[in-house]
Formats: structure tokens, sequence, C-alpha cells
């Protein structure tokens, strides 16, 4: 980084909306101490101090329908009354919260599991890309998962998931570019999985070992010989072999939070590149995250 620059981080997602809502009720009390109060003793259940104490997919485990939604009714209040005081940070803070419950309802204690479809699991997606947008008019990287970054819809089963890349590639066109990251080897932090059931994200993490794909995109790229690659797919020209190379369908083994001890095929994604990145970039060995 240059000496001397300044580097300006933004949160975008909404997965914390117990201190979200704190932030923002504490801004409030400066300028309306009654409204914050009343505010706060209706949002007790997803932002008082038990709601503080435990994290996101806790939180919404521990409340019910009733209550997620007078949870989002006083959200949108606390965000009017701080717009209305020019509390900008505030104003996103409530927001964020208000999203971090409307994009988990049916995941409640009481909620409806058997409603979640793709546009329900691509509602988180949607509102990331929102408040991306909501901050203005200016250059930046938008750091994310690969599966977050790619700029376009994508078929999984009868479904249709819907990246934060696909919303961002809608509202700027072309200004949107995504980098997509692979690896022929490496090791990850993830929670373990077994077969289709996906683990509680609080699940404490293991480090797993990945090797080489044959049928990824890293092999593709990097060919027999491996190493770190990067290839720019806006360049490739238009038809024949290049329109087949991006059409031609590849295993992706991509974890976000969770995955296998051991890598299985038949559980990995098939993806068609096409033109949901602008730039892939393959990186000979990854190591584990390490945890914050």
């Amino acid at each position: 980084m240059r000496r001397g620059a300044r580097l300006r981080i933004v949160g975008i997602d909404c997965q914390d909306t117990a201190r979200d809502a704190s932030f923002a009720l504490d801004a409030l009390a400066r300028r309306d101490a009654a409204l914050a109060a009343d505010l706060r003793r209706r949002l007790e259940p997803v932002a008082g101090e038990k709601a503080r104490a435990i994290r996101h997919p806790q939180l919404i485990k521990a409340i019910n329908t009733a209550q997620l939604e007078a949870g989002v009714a006083a959200l949108s209040e606390l965000e009017g009354a701080c717009l209305r005081f020019g509390e900008e940070g505030a104003v996103a803070a409530a927001r964020a919260a208000r999203q971090g419950l409307l994009a988990f309802r049916l995941e409640v204690a009481d909620g409806d599991r058997s409603k979640i479809n793709g546009e329900y699991v691509s509602l988180r997606d949607k509102f990331m890309a929102e408040n991306i947008l909501a901050d203005g008019a200016q250059r930046g990287a938008f750091w994310g998962h690969n599966i977050h970054v790619i700029g376009g819809r994508v078929a999984a089963g009868p479904e249709v998931w819907s990246p934060t890349g696909a919303f961002l590639r809608d509202a700027l066109g072309e200004q949107y570019r995504a980098v997509i990251f692979d690896y022929d080897r490496g090791t990850m932090r993830v929670v373990v999985r077994s077969g289709d059931t996906m683990p509680d994200a609080t699940t404490p993490a293991e480090v797993i070992s990945r090797g080489l794909l044959e049928k990824g995109y890293a092999r593709a790229i990097a060919g027999p010989s491996g190493g770190s690659w990067w290839i720019d797919l806006r360049a490739m020209p238009a038809g024949g072999d290049f329109d087949a190379w991006r059409s031609t369908v590849r295993l992706v083994d991509w974890m976000g939070y969770a995955g296998t001890r051991e890598r299985d095929e038949s559980m990995l994604d098939p993806l068609a590149i096409e033109r949901l990145a602008d730039v892939m970039v393959v990186i000979d060995e990854i190591s584990a995250a390490k945890p914050l």
C-alpha cells in the first residue's frame, strides 16, 4: 500500500443484528434519549444483553416469528429516527440489523424451513449489494467468497442462486468486474459436514486438506505443470474453442463455512464459468484462514 494512503473499510454484511442495533440505539440516545429507551425495550429479544452475548445463528434460533417481526418493525423506526438526526453510521447499522432478521426469518424457532428457496437464500446477497451501492458512487473492492462475488446467477437444481455479484452486475453493468480464485492444493478451516446435512455455523471448525481437483478450473488453466496463473476471461475472443472452454461444466470445491473432511466429487458443484467471472486466478497452494 502506498505510504500515506488511507484504506477505508466498509462492513456490508448483515449477520450481527444485536450489536448493529445496539450501535444505532447508542447513537440515537445522544439525540433523543426517551425514544432510544423505548426502542431499546422493544428490541430486547434481538439486541438485549443476552442477545449480544451469543452469535447471530444462535440469536435467530432463540427467537420466534412474532419476536422477529416486532424486531423488524422497531428497527425500521430506529433507522428512520437516526436518518432524521443525520446519524449516517447509525442508519447503516440499523439497516443491517433489520436485514439480519429478514435474511434468516425462516430459521427462527418456529420458522417453516420447507419454504426456503432460491429467492430466500439469495436475500442476504441482495442486502449486501444494496449496502455496497448505498455507500455511494466510488471505486472500491468487494471482498467475499467466490460464490458471493461471481457476476451472474447460477442454477442450483430447480432453484436459482443470485449472489451479490449478480445484483451488482445488474446495477453497474460492465463497471463491475469479478475476480475469482481457484487452487491446486491447500488447507482450509471449515466446520466439518457429513452428507447433505449442513452443520450449525457455531460448531468449532477444523483444518482440512485438499489436493488437486483434476476436473476443476485450476487444472484447466494451469495444466499438468501446475503453478500459479491468472487468465483474463473478458479478453478471450468470442466463438469457437473459446466459447466451448467457457461453457464447459467443471467441478468447483469452493467451501464456505462448512465442508466435508474428505473430498467427495459427487457433492461438488458443477459450474460453467460462462460470463460469471472476468478474471480467474489460480493459486498453487493456499493456507487456512486464521480466526480473529
